[in-house]
């Protein structure tokens, strides 16, 4: 609301200062008192075109100030967009110079004509004899009503709200369903195709680094065998083998070894390596005999590494990717066959759904009705009293549920005209 007015230098105004408090206010004059003098100033102020023939003669500039009271959301949002201080007051300044130049004001902060004009069509409305007036936009009249008595409506327009967005949220999800069926059967055949070939296959994580370990022992075998055969013969069989000469090494060194501490260390040393070698015989000896060359295995070898590299190839290069797509698509695979069993859910949610909305917009209907009787009792007492005797406002609900599938909104199902 518009709380306080100065006008200085505008027209045949001099000088002027109004105060206004919650409630209605009516000025009043006979033609040319300067009634619609005050209007074009109010709607300088509120950022209509400016016109130079209003500043005084021999007047620099008129000043237009205007203090606002407001708690709406729409305009703190506007103020923060632009960088202006967000205050439930709001001090409005227009400046219209002798010479043309127009400065716009708010709360001290210069900003364009445009964007003043822009911001107060959501602080205040000017209601000509012949001009556009949002009042007698129907789209604006479910608004009034509710707004009448909030406390009693709002509870119930937000579960309506609430209740509407859980009905489209479900209907947008049962129609993609529906029609996305025909397309998952298609896939269906190609998915469980790719899905057996992948379970077929049994391929284990590391599986691939063990076979081509085992391929490489297979490709080389002759090699490593010979080499190992060598290195036996070298340390244990040739006469005198390694371990015959180490033998003799830690007995000659047991005849010197109370001689210093430094021979005892190297003693303890060469005694360590000889009895390592002794463990080692066993091991080296397994270690040749178990080298065996098949070429079936082998065969079987390269086979097995060709199915895991055409599966990775296909399926994510390792096999860690190509058992998260086998999950993937026995994920898809559940999801298709319980397509018809989930849309029966979503169906039978939809309809609890639509009756708790029904229901919901019913009861705002009623509370939207009780109102508008108080509206009219009290518009039509308000009318009277200002002398319009023939006058009087009714409010006209038409409501959308005029079929067997209703038109819900976020707001409900009225449809609301001042007559």
């Amino acid at each position: 609301m518009i709380s306080h007015i100065t006008i200085k230098d505008f027209a045949i105004i001099d000088s002027i200062s109004l105060d206004f408090h919650r409630g209605l206010h009516i000025l009043t004059g006979e033609t040319g008192a300067g009634k619609s003098i005050l209007i074009e100033a109010i709607s300088l102020a509120l950022g209509s075109r400016a016109d130079t023939a209003y500043v005084q003669t021999g007047k620099e500039k008129a000043v237009i100030e205007l203090t606002v009271e407001t708690e709406e959301e729409d305009v703190f949002d506007m103020l923060q967009e632009n960088g202006l201080e967000v205050t439930k007051t709001i001090q409005i300044t227009r400046e219209l110079h002798a010479g043309g130049k127009s400065v716009c004001r708010i709360n001290g902060d210069m900003v364009s004509v445009s964007y003043l004009n822009k911001l107060c069509k959501k602080i205040a409305d000017i209601h000509g004899q012949y001009d556009h007036q949002s009042l007698l936009n129907s789209e604006n009249h479910l608004k009034i009503v509710d707004n009448f008595d909030v406390p009693l409506t709002e509870p119930i327009k937000d579960q309506v709200r609430d209740h509407y967005q859980s009905y489209i949220s479900t209907k947008t999800r049962l129609e993609s369903l529906i029609k996305s069926q025909a397309e998952s059967l298609r896939k269906r055949d190609f998915m469980q195709f790719e899905l057996d070939e992948i379970e077929g296959a049994r391929v284990t994580i590391g599986e691939d680094e063990e076979l081509s370990q085992q391929l490489l022992l297979l490709q080389n075998h002759e090699t490593i065998f010979d080499n190992l055969s060598t290195i036996y013969e070298l340390i244990y069989e040739k006469a005198p083998s390694c371990q015959d000469d180490l033998g003799r090494s830690v007995r000659l060194f047991q005849d010197i070894q109370t001689f210093s501490p430094e021979i005892q260390a190297l003693s303890d040393d060469v005694s360590d390596c000889y009895y390592k070698l002794e463990d080692l015989q066993a091991i080296i000896r397994k270690a040749k005999d178990s080298i065996s060359f098949s070429p079936e295995i082998l065969n079987e070898t390269v086979e097995r590494i060709d199915v895991i590299d055409r599966l990775k190839r296909k399926y994510g290069g390792s096999i860690e990717a190509i058992l998260a797509y086998a999950a993937d698509l026995h994920d898809s695979l559940l999801k298709i066959d319980h397509k018809d069993q989930l849309s029966a859910e979503l169906s039978a949610e939809l309809i609890r759904i639509e009756k708790a909305l029904k229901e919901s917009s019913d009861q705002l209907s009623e509370l939207r009705k009780q109102n508008a009787i108080r509206m009219e009792k009290m518009i039509n007492i308000e009318l009277e009293e200002l002398n319009f005797k023939d006058a009087s406002l009714s409010v006209s609900f038409l409501n959308s549920v005029l079929s067997s599938e209703p038109r819900y909104t976020e707001t409900g199902v009225d449809r609301v005209e001042f007559l």
